[in-house]
């Protein structure tokens, strides 16, 4: 998945919580497996180094695309958080509601940027969970298929959105 469909997801499961913030980032973390076992389309990251016979020895390179990589993955990251917080947050207070969509938001997308910090400075707890995330990741490439690949992310972001908005008031 995306950042952007993992932090409308979290955000949505965050909506369930307004009052319990480290739950709804546990469980936004929790949701970033989940929907990582489903089969999703990614968009091409040009610093990647990808190892086909051990997934644990990919890595992102510090070159000229790192730039562009990083600012692709900060937009993406950033449109879902503020796609969360305008469909599941519509009022302009600064609540322990907002709190707990922010925080499963960002619970979401940690697991993503944890994967970096275990490519530069991997240790016996980041590498369990490498192998977990590489575990459970869908192993269906559909990275070929561009628009189904966008379209099926954004229903599944426009489902969690539609069932916290109608499960909670």
């Amino acid at each position: 998945m995306i950042l952007a469909t993992h932090a409308i997801i979290g955000g949505a499961i965050g909506k369930f919580f307004p009052n319990d913030p480290i739950l709804a980032f546990t469980l936004g973390f929790a949701s970033h497996f989940v929907a990582d076992a489903i089969p999703h389309w990614h968009y091409p990251l040009f610093s990647a180094k990808i190892d086909r016979n051990d997934p644990m020895k990919n890595d992102m390179l510090i070159n000229k695309w790192f730039i562009v990589d990083l600012f692709n993955i900060g937009v993406d990251c950033l449109l879902g958080i503020i796609v969360a917080v305008v469909f599941l947050h519509p009022q302009a207070a600064i609540d322990s509601s907002l709190i707990s969509i922010l925080a499963g938001a960002l619970g979401a997308v940690v697991p993503d940027a944890l994967q970096f910090v275990f490519w530069k400075l991997p240790d016996r707890v980041l590498r369990a969970l490498q192998r977990f995330h590489l575990w459970i990741h869908s192993k269906t490439d559909i990275d070929a298929y561009h628009l189904s690949g966008i379209a099926m992310q954004a229903a599944i972001a426009a489902l969690a959105i539609m069932l916290a908005n109608a499960f909670v008031h």
